[in-house]
């Protein structure tokens, strides 16, 4: 499928983002006055002011430090989230990618930038496209764009960029009927951050995004470790509308990773809330016993994400068992638990 835009469309987007940044760069003047009708203190508005002034420093480091800054802020979003979208542009694709996550954190106040995250990820996506499959054009397309991190684990500033764009899609309240299409895409694309992007971002529509029910449940067979985790949470949000992917969840009670079997559990209870889920309790309560004890502590707070009346009896016992465990972390999650399913109140004794 082309989500492609037309390119008589392409161009009048062009001409919106000059337009808005000469109206945003005009009401430059006017921070101070919007910053106090927003109930900003003074340090805050002098904070937004350097960090919005920062996207146009020569520098790109200091245009990505501004662009994150605008991002933890969340302030003046009418104004921030334009230029943010503006930096989408940038030169740079490491600025670029740190607009696109912190456009992510405005939630649904930055649905301006929808259409234009869009047209970022189709435009990799033509690009990637017109590679073709052999290996070596793939190395050698990959080897043009630059990489991140340690060397050992490492992807293209490309695939930084797309992820985040991917990952913002979901965060922004945006219209389903427009970006899930486009996230299915992204479901198949041959980087795992990508395809565990899109996982997450389907995840944020829940029901809304059934038509991607069939693409999430051949996610949850991925190669990669990380997908399979992000494809198992995004069922969390389904609820019974995707009781179709219980027997795929199932399945993914017995994966080699210890958290790919948590988050199925309790995907499981999402998605097939009437049914007992013996073998998804079962999992739970082997992992409350495993021996590192973060797996431990991971499994007791996973029935905070289940129904308190769905807990079985067995489980409660385990999760007192658990407020015993030799690591204070364990013990204390597990007492939390307890507390919050209401099970702590018929315990022998007072949890500690």
């Amino acid at each position: 499928m082309n989500f492609s835009l037309r390119s008589n469309e392409g161009s009048c987007t062009k001409c919106l983002f000059w337009v808005l940044l000469l109206l945003i760069s005009c009401s430059l003047f006017s921070i101070n006055l919007s910053g106090r009708a927003h109930g900003q203190d003074a340090v805050e508005t002098e904070a937004f002011d350097k960090a919005f002034k920062g996207l146009s420093d020569g520098s790109a480091k200091v245009r990505g430090a501004a662009a994150r800054k605008l991002g933890q802020l969340t302030l003046n979003p009418e104004i921030a989230v334009p230029a943010l979208t503006f930096a989408l542009k940038d030169s740079d694709m490491r600025v670029r990618s740190s607009a696109a996550q912190s456009i992510g954190k405005f939630g649904g106040d930055a649905k301006f930038a929808v259409s234009f995250l869009i047209q970022e990820v189709e435009k990799i996506n033509r690009r990637r496209d017109a590679v073709g499959d052999s290996a070596e054009a793939k190395a050698a397309y990959r080897a043009t764009h630059g990489v991140i991190g340690d060397g050992v684990r490492f992807m293209s500033n490309e695939t930084h960029f797309l992820s985040h764009c991917i990952s913002t899609l979901g965060k922004i309240e945006a219209d389903p009927d427009t970006v899930v299409p486009v996230l299915i895409h992204a479901l198949k694309d041959d980087d795992e951050a990508v395809r565990g992007a899109a996982a997450g971002a389907l995840g944020e529509f829940g029901a809304d995004a059934k038509n991607a029910m069939i693409p999430l449940i051949a996610a949850l067979g991925d190669e990669s470790q990380a997908v399979r985790l992000r494809a198992t949470e995004a069922f969390w949000n389904f609820g019974p509308a995707a009781s179709g992917a219980a027997p795929a969840l199932t399945k993914c009670l017995n994966d080699e990773d210890v958290t790919v079997r948590i988050r199925a559990a309790v995907a499981l209870y999402k998605v097939a809330p009437e049914d007992p889920n013996e073998a998804a309790v079962q999992v739970l309560m082997d992992t409350m016993r495993n021996q590192d004890w973060p797996f431990r502590a991971d499994a007791a707070y996973a029935f905070t994400k289940i129904d308190a009346e769905k807990v079985t009896p067995d489980a409660v016992d385990a999760l007192r068992d658990s407020e015993t465990d030799e690591h204070e972390q364990v013990r204390r999650t597990a007492t939390l638990t307890l507390r919050q399913i209401g099970a702590a109140k018929t315990a022998d004794g007072p949890s500690k």
